[in-house]
């Protein structure tokens, strides 16, 4: 079934964990049948086959700050889906130091430490285990004045949506976002890429 955790008929809390390169199509990190969970500051991210958590049959979810990254089959599915997590949940890059040798620590620059997460609490198990990963490029976008077609991401000529900024990203890039609202379904095609909501570093 499930290759992190499979739960059948019952509940359950997971605080400051990190799943982390599970695979399978019934939810790579979760499989959740008539069971309901709260998760809190865990980390849930990179599976390579299947969903985040997928849900069944009535489950449900209390999320409390939580990350969802790269998970092949999309954040959650099911009973439960993307749009049911609390204000403080992010979809953001971790930042692991060398997930693909299996090293999930963070960098010292991750949205998941206390000092960067939405709620100032650590989210996943492990701390800072390398230095800043810094990105490639920066690219920008203002959802009111940019432009995809004449825009080329640069600060006084950003883009207009995000998807477009993402189409262009590559690894390690960084995308700060203006204010506003954007209504966009985003494809990362499992890129490593940080969005910010906040100005650029000085």
């Amino acid at each position: 079934m499930a290759a992190g955790v499979y739960m059948h008929t019952c509940t359950g809390t997971f605080d400051g964990c990190t799943f982390a390169g599970n695979g399978s199509i019934h939810g790579g990190g979760f499989c959740l049948v008539v069971t309901n969970i709260t998760l809190t500051h865990t980390l849930i991210a990179n599976t390579t086959s299947g969903c985040g958590i997928k849900t069944f049959n009535g489950s449900a979810i209390t999320f409390n700050c939580d990350d969802f990254w790269s998970n092949s089959g999309g954040s959650i599915w099911g009973d439960v889906d993307s749009t049911d997590v609390d204000v403080n949940t992010i979809f953001a890059d971790p930042l692991f130091c060398d997930w693909e040798n299996s090293d999930y620590t963070l960098a010292a620059n991750s949205p998941c430490l206390a000092d960067y997460s939405p709620c100032d609490q650590q989210i996943g198990y492990y701390g800072i285990g390398c230095d800043p990963i810094l990105p490639e490029a920066i690219l920008w976008v203002e959802g009111t004045w940019g432009n995809d077609v004449t825009g080329d991401g640069s600060r006084e000529m950003p883009y207009k949506t995000i998807g477009k900024a993402v189409s262009v990203a590559v690894n390690n890039d960084s995308i700060f976002v203006g204010a506003g609202l954007y209504t966009e379904n985003i494809d990362f095609a499992g890129k490593k890429i940080v969005i910010h909501v906040t100005s650029a570093p000085t």
